[in-house]
Order: structure tokens, then sequence, then C-alpha cells
């Protein structure tokens, strides 16, 4: 989508910002975090970039490949609020939908790069083999409590029964083995 110098490949995860006028694309790794804050007359797009001296593990400087390289910190960008005379729309209005659509990807990319790390825990397994010729399955020492076969149940354990039927949620253990 293209909005007025701002460029969001939502395909590719990648933002193409200007730069002394020159389109500049950033990978949406690389960017920590977007805000958007309106002051008078204007709005004001700030995003975030990530860069070695803000990290403080040593495990995380090593995934930069060259800490001493100059790094962007942050960028400003600044729009009218105000609609001038021949103006289709208010030129903050390229802001507001960069800052939405840049929330948008960092969100897809992070849930993403998430679901990556616990798959990368996760040990292949051989497919189950049901065997067929055992016959049906059963649970062993299992028992259905209260006793549904039974006609009439009277005196407190009616009552006690009732309580367990009634609300499932609470644990009595009435019964031997239980």
């Amino acid at each position: 989508l293209l909005f007025a110098p701002y460029f969001i490949d939502k395909k590719y995860e990648t933002v193409i910002l200007p730069i002394f006028g020159l389109p500049t694309p950033f990978h949406i790794s690389t960017i920590k975090n977007v805000s958007t804050s309106i002051e008078a007359d204007y709005t004001y797009l700030r995003i975030n970039f990530h860069h070695p001296g803000a990290l403080v593990g040593a495990k995380d400087t090593a995934s930069f490949q060259s800490p001493e390289s100059t790094y962007v910190k942050e960028m400003t960008y600044r729009a009218s609020n105000v609609r001038r005379h021949g103006e289709v729309s208010i030129p903050s209005t390229n802001l507001n939908n960069a800052y939405r659509i840049i929330k948008e990807v960092l969100k897809r990319f992070r849930s993403r790069e998430a679901e990556e790390k616990e798959r990368a825990n996760l040990v292949e397994q051989d497919d189950l083999v049901v065997d067929h010729a055992k016959g049906s399955f059963r649970l062993k020492d299992l028992y259905i409590r209260p006793n549904v076969a039974s006609k009439r149940i009277t005196g407190i354990c009616y009552y006690i029964c009732m309580t367990v039927c009634m609300y499932p949620f609470m644990r009595l253990s009435i019964f031997p083995n239980s």
C-alpha cells in the first residue's frame, strides 16, 4: 500500500521510509516499536529501531552483525492536521494509516516468530499405529459415580450424590478408592 512517501510491503514485511528524500528499506524485524502522537496542528509518527546500545545481554549484542557500525535509533515524521484548500484529505491520514499497517505487520511477524520458536522445541514423533486385532478399547478400573443403576438412594448419601451431580466442580471424596 502506498502512503505518500511511505510504503509498507506486507508480503515481504518491509517498510520503505524516506531519508533525505531517498527511499530506504527497513525489514520489520529491525523495528522495535511504533508510536503516534498529536500535538497542536501536527501528528507525529515515531519509529524506534533495535540498536546495539539498547540491549543488555551479551547474547543479544551477538545478534548484530557488526555492533561497531552506525545504526538508526529512531525516526520521527511530522504531518499537518489542517487540510488546505485543494487537498483531498488531511495530510496526517497518511501517517495514521502507516502507523496502523506497521503495527499490524509487526504483530503478525512477532506471532509467527513465537510459533517458530515453539516448533523448534518440538520433537518429531512417529505416527500412531492402532492395533485393530485387539478389539475395542477399554479403560480398566473406571467406574461411574454415583451408581446410575440404583433406583433410589436415601438418607445423607442421596444429598451428597445430588450435590455432586448438581455441582460437578466440587470434589467430594466420600467414596472409597477415589
